[in-house]
C-alpha cells in the first residue's frame, strides 16, 4: 500500500470528522444506510452477521 507525506500543520480528516457531532452523525445514519441496502441486494439481513461472522472482513 502506498503512503503518502502529510503535511504537519494539516488535521487528520479523523480529527475533523470527531469534532463535528453532527457530521458524525450524519455519516453514520448514511452508513447503517447503506450496509442495509446492501444486504438488501445480497438477501440477507445486517443483524445476520454477514461476513463479519465467517471471518471474511475482520480488521
Amino acid at each position: 500500500m502506498a503512503t503518502t507525506k502529510r503535511s504537519t500543520n494539516r488535521p487528520s480528516a479523523e480529527a475533523l470528522v470527531a469534532g463535528d457531532r453532527h457530521l458524525m452523525k450524519a455519516l453514520m445514519k448514511d452508513a447503517l444506510q447503506e450496509g442495509k441496502r446492501l444486504a438488501k441486494a445480497v438477501g440477507t439481513s445486517p443483524r445476520a452477521g454477514g461476513m463479519m461472522a465467517s471471518g471474511g472482513a475482520a480488521r
